[in-house]
Parts: C-alpha cells; sequence; structure tokens
C-alpha cells in the first residue's frame, strides 16, 4: 500500500512539473485557476507574456504573482480569463 500511495504523488509531481506556460492565445474562461497549479518558472514566464513586462526583477514578479493569485480567491475566478486579472493587476500595481 505505502508503494501506491508513493509511486501516486511521484506521478502528481512529475505531472505537474511538465506544465507549460499559458500564452495570451490560449487564454479563457478558467485560465485563472489553471494558473494557480503551474510551477514557478511557469507562472513567470506566463506574467512576462501577459503584461509583455520582464519578469526578471524578483520584486516585480513577486508583486504581480500574488496579486494574480489573489484573484484566485475571488467568486468568479472560475469564470475569469487570466488576461483581465493580470491587466487588473498591473493596474493595480502601477506596472
Amino acid at each position: 500500500m505505502r508503494t501506491f500511495v508513493l509511486v501516486g504523488a511521484s506521478l502528481c509531481l512529475v505531472s505537474g512539473a511538465f506544465a507549460d506556460p499559458i500564452l495570451p492565445t490560449q487564454d479563457k474562461a478558467g485560465s485563472l485557476l489553471k494558473y494557480q497549479a503551474l510551477v514557478t518558472a511557469d507562472r513567470r514566464a506566463t506574467l512576462e507574456a501577459f503584461s509583455g513586462k520582464s519578469m526578471k526583477a524578483d520584486a516585480t514578479f513577486s508583486n504581480l504573482d500574488a496579486c494574480t493569485l489573489r484573484q484566485t480567491t475571488e467568486d468568479n475566478a472560475a469564470s475569469l480569463r487570466l488576461s483581465k486579472a493580470v491587466a487588473g493587476c498591473v493596474k493595480e500595481l502601477g506596472l
């Protein structure tokens, strides 16, 4: 039984590690919830693609990432497009 649990957990970790950044052409209702499941490097690349801004500065990425992740707690998160969330955060943060 322990082997099954370890194999299952390993598969979950591996499948998450192969997720790709979300591109603006892939944006659709619910993309915001997919964003929160991405690994950090893919979230960084996604934010660069949607904002058109470099995310090399850790403070810029951290602030925009936190704001975008905060949007996932809103009531309409399941139907929200990632582009709308990122645009609102860029405006809120003055980027």
